[in-house]
């Protein structure tokens, strides 16, 4: 590993790349930023001085919401390498279709969710995806955004969210949880893990074999 300067002093969440160059990087105070050389070099898209929202035109979210572009970034994630979606604080949800260059805000449509914070998102095509947060929360969607739907697993607060397909899911939370889907998220079950502390990402690499990682230095596998 080799250190890299991102000129930047806001921390740092979430990475996706969309080939081997060009990827972003997300973070607090609405912080996003950009390589197109592998990261030797980084730039901000964000203005962190851009309170209301409205003075970066690569980012843009409609009439009374514009002040969400300022919150901060949890997660990222990209489907392919046009379409991406970022989420964060207060139900953020923003999406790119030109592999960055400009980015829209998305509503959830529920309005408990967008009181949440949310933590994680994962694609899995460019059509269907879930993101998940506080106090729960659970959304998917199969257009690629357009609508989203909420949907029940445990009042944990849940951080990382994996999709093999659009039917085998995993979300990783709260004292070592982990819940599967294997119809879509119809219906979550918690599965036995030996973890008691707060797992905050998860990546299964079949639908057998997969990690999930978390506080004090956890890690566990099956």
């Amino acid at each position: 590993w080799h250190e890299q300067s991102s000129s930047n002093v806001f921390e740092f969440y979430g990475v996706s790349f969309l080939n081997p160059t060009k990827g972003y990087i997300v973070g607090s105070n609405g912080t996003l930023i950009e390589t197109g050389d592998g990261g030797k070099t980084w730039k901000s898209v964000s203005n962190p001085r851009d309170e209301g929202g409205t003075a970066v035109r690569r980012i843009q979210f409609e009439g009374e919401m514009s002040w969400k572009a300022a919150l901060g970034f949890y997660d990222l994630c990209f489907s392919t390498p046009q379409r991406g979606w970022g989420i964060g604080e207060v139900g953020k949800i923003m999406h790119t279709s030109d592999g960055g260059e400009t980015w829209i805000g998305q509503d959830s449509g529920d309005m408990m969710v967008g009181f949440n914070n949310l933590y994680g998102v994962y694609f899995c095509d460019a059509k269907v995806g879930w993101a998940v947060g506080a106090a729960g929360t659970v959304i998917k969607t199969a257009d690629g955004g357009k609508t989203w739907t909420v949907q029940n697993a445990e009042p944990d607060e849940l951080r990382g969210v994996f999709a093999l397909n659009p039917q085998t899911a995993w979300i990783a939370g709260d004292q070592g949880s982990i819940y599967a889907t294997r119809d879509g998220g119809d219906t979550w079950t918690r599965q036995v893990t030996p973890a008691s502390e707060k797992l905050q990402g998860i990546f299964f690499i079949n639908d057998k074999e997969g990690w999930a990682v978390g506080n004090k230095g956890t890690i566990v596998h099956t």
